[in-house]
């Protein structure tokens, strides 16, 4: 019966919404709704895979709902970089599989570093620089 609730919860999902005085209504077969109490964990059931992937890749992973964090070191930023790059897309590569989007402009990279001055390469998703 729980498993039921949950697929019927995720896949016989109505949304409205109204704009201008227009509401529009669409059927949702895909995600977890937003706000949902459950929906956090369902979201992570999902990404376990992913997570480890990244974790047998040997990056640090931190997973908070449907955000991801990615610790990357490296002594040279050209490793780094590389590194950067080789997370991303085991990322990509990931939510391809299961029919999922990533989108590059919500994709953000903080270095952190005891130099003054970084030369990384900046790594691409989906074809843009991120």
């Amino acid at each position: 019966p729980t498993i039921q609730w949950i697929r019927a919860m995720l896949i016989s999902r109505v949304i409205t919404t109204t704009q201008n005085g227009e509401s529009i209504t669409v059927v949702a077969n895909r995600g977890c709704p937003q706000g949902g109490v459950l929906s956090p964990l369902l979201w992570l059931l999902v990404a376990d895979e992913l997570l480890e992937l990244l974790t047998q890749a040997g990056y640090e992973v931190v997973a908070y709902a449907d955000d991801l964090n990615i610790t990357v070191r490296g002594k040279f930023d050209s490793v780094v970089s590389d590194r950067m790059q080789r997370a991303l897309n085991i990322v990509q590569k990931w939510c391809s599989d299961e029919g999922l989007h990533l989108n590059p402009e919500k994709t953000t990279i903080v270095p952190f570093t005891n130099r003054r001055k970084l030369s990384l390469v900046t790594p691409t998703l989906q074809e843009q620089r991120i």
